[in-house]
């Protein structure tokens, strides 16, 4: 026998029997006991990607198989008084994901918006007003800095209909209609 190989289940009955495993995991299951009672439980609280996670098995925002949610989320649903809709996003003011305060919190209806919040937050910090005017090289509009990508100079409905005239004439030629 060596590591790694696959027994049949007469080699393994023959090393290991079926009344010793199942006396082994009956034993693991006395010494390692489960949630509060474990050890190592810290009041049903853990750490995701930097993000403060508390133990909820029963709310809908729960993570698969895991039954943890995010503490900004249920910090915001507790200050508004009713759960939060689907594709709700939660945006900490300060950027410190740990910090679930009420007043660090600001509740965004999607991610488009969300990360409008963000790009509106790297503008102020290099010290450019974001509602001040800028106009698009394409579509001669005035615009505010945050309808601008940070690459292009050209806004972003301008780039949408670049990238879509794109795709369409990919399609012309894949059907052969050029």
């Amino acid at each position: 026998m060596y590591k790694g190989q696959i027994l049949t289940n007469e080699e393994r009955d023959r090393i290991w029997p079926q009344e010793r495993r199942d006396r082994f995991s009956i034993l693991c299951k006395q010494i390692r006991p489960k949630g509060n009672n474990s050890p190592a439980w810290k009041d049903g609280k853990s750490m995701n990607n930097g993000r403060i996670m508390v133990h909820n098995p029963t709310h809908p925002r729960t993570c698969k198989n895991y039954k943890y949610v995010f503490e900004h989320v249920l910090v915001a649903e507790k200050a508004l008084n009713k759960l939060l809709p689907p594709k709700a996003k939660i945006h900490h003011i300060d950027g410190n994901s740990t910090n679930n305060n009420n007043d660090n919190l600001v509740v965004c209806q999607d991610q488009a918006y969300h990360m409008l919040l963000h790009v509106r937050q790297r503008l102020i910090k290099a010290g450019v007003n974001p509602s001040t005017p800028k106009v698009c090289p394409k579509c001669k509009q005035t615009k505010t800095f945050a309808e601008f990508t940070r690459k292009e100079h050209t806004c972003r409905a301008c780039i949408k209909i670049r990238y879509k005239a794109k795709s369409m004439g990919k399609m012309r030629e894949a059907n052969g209609t050029v």
